[in-house]
């Protein structure tokens, strides 16, 4: 990630950003509550680092902080009904031009050797039919009950 840049908006400006992507399959649909990952900076590498996502097209930051060397950051993160959600990791502040950022080994979120974790659930989204179905159902039962009340 170049680290050039001074702001978020900056960063953001000249799409400054490392990438992480989750897509449910057909049918399932996202409940994100939390995005993990383990950081390296080199000395001059970037200083400040925000999170955004797709599910509001990358206006708002999720989180945001300051950090030097080797870190680990879970971000906590409400995100429902998602087919496929796009996290960006912005670094930016660095002091000097010619500094890295990278993934780091070691992060260990749940397992050895995961460095990005996305946590949460999937869900099943009904079929039209199976929803049609089931409200027509519910209708009945309704009118049924209705029926039986009247004089």
């Amino acid at each position: 990630m170049p680290s050039h840049s001074s702001t978020v908006s900056d960063a953001v400006a000249s799409n400054d950003f490392y990438s992480v992507t989750i897509t449910a399959v057909p049918g399932y649909v996202l409940d994100i509550t939390n995005f993990s990952i383990r950081l390296s900076r080199s000395n001059q590498g970037p200083t400040n680092f925000a999170v955004r996502s797709s599910a509001d097209g990358f206006t708002a930051d999720l989180d945001l902080w300051t950090s030097g060397g080797t870190h680990n950051r879970i971000v906590d993160v409400n995100i429902s009904g998602q087919s496929s959600v796009e996290f960006r990791l912005y670094g930016f502040g660095a002091p000097a031009a010619g500094g890295v950022l990278r993934v780091a080994d070691g992060g260990s979120f749940g397992a050895a050797g995961i460095d990005v974790a996305i946590f949460g659930s999937v869900t099943v989204v009904p079929e039209p039919g199976t929803l049609a179905l089931f409200l027509s159902g519910l209708g009945m039962a309704a009118y049924t009950r209705r029926r039986r009340h009247l004089p």
